[in-house]
């Protein structure tokens, strides 16, 4: 090297391109800048994203992401930092849309600060659902972010942290948990509040307007006049059927009764489906009333959903319900149950694969960590024998902008042989779908309890007002979700063997859940597939209510999906005539023919590429 060129850095080579000297990149350097670009572009699904290395900021602006130069070999926690950072603006690809977020915004300086980092923190929970070490990367980018032992965080700040902590349900990291202790007085008051975002994850909409009365309750600057539109955007008859149904209690009711109502209208919820018409669970300060679903059902004008308690709620991963042992005993045993059905069901599935793969091109990913061996990269494997990215697989043009969702019904009467061939399918389409390149979620819905569990003994205790509205613990099951890779979620699909698991059907709220979920996925293409052997049965609720109390819930959010979604809905039901309730529909007579059905009705829809 002449001295008019300088000396370079030790870990650089020098090539010429052109003519012109031109410095080379450390192979350790270059290796770390592949694998975050095929990370990223993975975990956003966007295998066009452009991702560039450069000095300046971190960002993402339309397709283009922009990283900081990694180093070229980190140490562990700051290459885990490094990979956060990229994974954070993957999920932000993935899950967010600005447009959205910058017409809901708050006006304040404040405010806005505080609406951005909890859309940030809601992104971040979306698209690390499944994947721990992504949200391990999260929380090392965090806490290398505040290292700075001098800095002090901003009371916006200190809220944030605790509502990541809280939604996130992870401790927080360490540089960031003794800054956040500071204002965990000022939060305490607004857990409520804190459970409505909760709800809200996959709903950036409603995300969106619960983080600006959140913000609103914590008084972060002044609420301007776009705050007021935003509350009257939410339901504009509110007020006035706030004030009727205020007066009615006062006539028909007795003051120890009134009470009681007041205490259990606090807990209860609407669950109908208009994007103005989110339930306001737990939003006692803002005096919210339920409000009336105005759907197209002239018979249920004045049908109002409500839920008594959504406090013992849950949404849970299936493998949080059961131990690995029991677990893969549960698999083992499923397996042994279905026998020839299995091989069955594998060949009716090969249809739907003969039929998907006929339809489709398709093209290869290089440079990936898994898959087919690149004969291409050989003489890269043999110089480095260490780089991973030596493999290609291959993806599929025509339907990978596709999601699945199969919604199994977990209800007590789907015990025994249905609910052991409804698991063995999902689990065969779901591989014969993924092999296509469709992504695909499995998902059950029962009760936490029989007759009402702690909603019920809560509604006992508060003196058993009239019309409480759903009136039992909902426990919706994630048995796969659409990211995950389904070799590491088939043994959750045993679990529905699981003793005492399948109790009651709530099957609206569920619907609704599923749909709600996809919603939040990038896909242009969306179905979602519900399996099911009856009506909406829980005997605490039912006894309780109006008769038809959930079914026309469930009639309510099937015409929102039908009418007036892109979700293409589609339902089979076992020993039960659900063609009542859905358009799209078959009815089976034997759990035997679950397996014909789901392929015949999948292989219906992707025979209609106008859908």
């Amino acid at each position: 090297m002449s001295s008019k060129e300088g000396k370079k850095p030790e870990y650089s080579a020098v090539r010429r391109i052109g003519g012109e000297l031109a410095e080379q990149k450390d192979p350790a350097q270059e290796r770390v800048e592949i694998a975050t670009q095929g990370c990223l572009r993975t975990l956003a699904a966007d295998s066009k994203l452009a991702v560039h290395f450069a000095q300046g900021e971190e960002g993402l602006e339309g397709e283009v992401a922009q990283l900081l130069l990694p180093e070229p070999l980190p140490p562990g926690e700051a290459l885990a930092a490094q990979r956060g950072r990229a994974d954070a603006l993957a999920c932000r690809k993935l899950a967010h849309d600005e447009a959205l977020h910058q017409r809901l915004a708050p006006s304040s300086e404040a405010g806005r600060e505080l609406y951005n980092a909890l859309e940030q923190i809601r992104v971040e929970i979306v698209g690390s659902q499944g994947f721990e070490g992504i949200a391990g990367n999260l929380d090392s980018a965090l806490n290398e972010r505040l290292a700075d032992t001098e800095m002090q965080v901003s009371a916006v700040e200190g809220m944030a942290l605790l509502a990541r902590q809280a939604l996130t349900g992870r401790e927080l990291p360490e540089n960031a948990l003794f800054r956040a202790k500071a204002w965990q007085k000022e939060m305490q008051p607004h857990a409520a509040t804190l459970e409505n975002l909760s709800q809200s994850l996959q709903d950036q909409d409603h995300f969106a307007r619960f983080s600006r009365k959140f913000i609103s309750a914590l008084k972060l600057g002044e609420a301007g006049e776009d705050d007021a539109d935003l509350e009257m955007s939410l339901d504009p008859t509110e007020d006035d059927q706030s004030e009727a149904e205020d007066s009615d209690q006062s006539d028909g009711e007795g003051s120890q009764q009134e009470g009681a109502e007041d205490e259990a209208s606090e807990q209860s919820e609407l669950g109908s489906m208009g994007d103005d018409e989110e339930p306001e669970d737990g939003d006692v300060e803002a005096g919210a009333s339920e409000r009336s679903y105005e759907g197209t059902l002239a018979q249920d004008e004045r049908y109002v959903y409500k839920v008594y308690s959504r406090r013992d709620d849950e949404v849970i991963r299936a493998d949080k319900l059961a131990k690995p042992r029991e677990l893969t005993d549960l698999r083992e045993q499923l397996d042994n149950q279905l026998g020839d059905m299995q091989a069955l069901i594998s060949r009716v599935a090969a249809r739907l694969q003969h039929k998907l793969m006929a339809q489709q091109q398709h093209a290869w990913h290089y440079q990936m960590d898994e898959g087919f061996l690149d004969t291409n990269a050989l003489p890269t494997i043999i110089s480095s024998p260490a780089n991973p990215l030596a493999f290609k697989q291959q993806h599929s043009i025509k339907n990978r902008d596709t999601v699945v969702t199969l919604l199994l019904d977990n209800s007590g009467s789907m015990r025994g042989r249905p609910i052991s061939i409804a698991a063995a399918c999902a689990d065969v389409l779901a591989r014969t779908l993924e092999r296509c390149g469709v992504k695909v979620e499995i998902l059950g819905f029962t009760t936490v309890a029989w007759k009402g569990g702690q909603s019920r003994k809560s509604w006992l205790d508060a003196g058993s007002p009239e019309n409480p509205g759903r009136l039992n613990d909902t426990r919706h099951i994630i048995y796969k979700a659409a990211n995950d890779p389904l070799r590491r979620t088939t043994k959750n699909l045993g679990l529905m063997l699981q003793g005492g698991l399948l109790k009651e059907n709530i099957d609206g709220e569920a619907l609704q859940w599923a749909y709600r979920r996809l919603l939040a996925r990038n896909e242009r293409r969306k179905i979602l597939m519900m399996i099911s052997d009856g009506a909406p049965i829980d005997d605490s609720t039912l006894s309780s209510n109006p008769a038809g109390f959930l079914e026309r819930h469930l009639r309510q959010v099937i015409d929102e999906i039908e009418n007036r979604s892109s979700v293409e809905l589609l339902a089979v039901g076992i020993g039960h005539d659900v063609t009542q309730y859905y358009d799209h529909a078959v009815t089976i007579i034997s759990a035997d023919q679950l397996a014909q059905a789901m392929t015949e009705e999948l292989v219906k829809l992707f025979d209609n590429p106008a859908a």
